[in-house]
């Protein structure tokens, strides 16, 4: 007998994820599964934030977010949210696969509502302004930025910046930046592009001050209750899609940097000074969030 497998996300075809779920989608043996994918359910008046609460109730079986998002259920995924914590793929992925992703992801599937089929490449993210150029701490004053719905660490990091946070859902990010709302916004280059963010704001400042993942989840209900031929086959399309979406995130940077410079935006890359001041801003904020974790929990984080 075929379970039926209904998948969700917040992004376009063209999206790394939602390319990820089509290979997820590929991997999967049909005598088993019967899957259906949604691309994007904000197009269909939802919000993206409803992708956790459909998935929990398994009205979705599975669905990929931004850790972020729940924080406030794990506190140590503030930990994941550090910024300028990582600057190199590499190390983000040894983070998420590692000690600390076991323990966030034991802790997320503790009442049973997930089960965390993997952690996603969700990007470097970048600062972009219809205002003015971003360099340093003084062109953030006076510009409201959208930040993530739903992450409260997120706002306290652009406040430091001197930002005025925004939060706002997904589906809320674009007509925000075409009221002229908010002059400035903060996301991978793969989505800055996508979603047209680089159409409508002219500066694009190099910055990476976060790189975190997004959570693959899956009704925790739904998974305790395949049977093991389709478990294993479940784990092992989800390996595979796994390490697709991280390969189409990486090739993403490299290709929609060169397509920005055939663009009008200027694409600013800052300078060690530079990056350093919007470190320094963020520091107190950085020992603030260590100073709630234990020490073996803290010297998992490569600091």
């Amino acid at each position: 007998m075929t379970a039926l497998l209904r998948m969700a996300g917040y992004q376009d075809e063209n999206s790394v994820h939602t390319r990820a779920l089509r290979e997820l989608d590929n991997q999967l043996d049909s005598k088993l599964f019967a899957s259906a994918i949604t691309a994007n359910i904000t197009t269909s008046g939802k919000r993206a934030a409803d992708l956790l609460s459909l998935t929990a109730t398994g009205d979705l079986e599975i669905c990929y977010f931004a850790a972020s998002y729940l924080s406030h259920v794990v506190p140590e995924i503030q930990l994941w949210d550090l910024p300028f914590l990582i600057s190199d793929r590499s190390d983000g992925y040894d983070l998420f696969d590692g000690a600390l992703g076991e323990e966030i992801r034991s802790k997320l599937e503790a009442d049973g509502h997930y089960r965390v089929l993997g952690c996603w490449d969700n990007g470097f993210r970048h600062l972009t302004s219809s205002m003015k150029p971003v360099r340093s701490r003084a062109d953030c004053e006076g510009q409201r930025i959208r930040t993530m719905g739903n992450a409260p660490q997120h706002d306290r990091i652009f406040s430091a910046m001197g930002f005025t946070p925004v939060p706002l859902d997904v589906r809320e990010l674009m007509p925000a930046i075409l009221s002229g709302a908010v002059a400035a916004q903060e996301n991978p280059l793969t989505n800055i592009w996508n979603f047209g963010i680089h159409e409508q704001h002219r500066w694009i400042t190099l910055t990476g001050h976060l790189f975190g993942p997004s959570l693959l989840l899956c009704n925790g209900r739904f998974y305790d209750q395949l049977n093991e031929q389709q478990r294993e086959n479940l784990d092992n399309a989800v390996t595979m899609a796994t390490t697709a979406q991280r390969k189409y995130a990486a090739a993403d940077d490299e290709s929609i940097t060169i397509r920005l410079a055939e663009t009008n935006t200027e694409v600013i890359t800052l300078n060690s000074a530079q990056i350093d001041t919007f470190r320094q801003a963020v520091e107190p904020l950085v020992e603030e969030v260590l100073a709630d974790f234990s020490p073996d929990i803290r010297e998992q984080i490569p600091l």
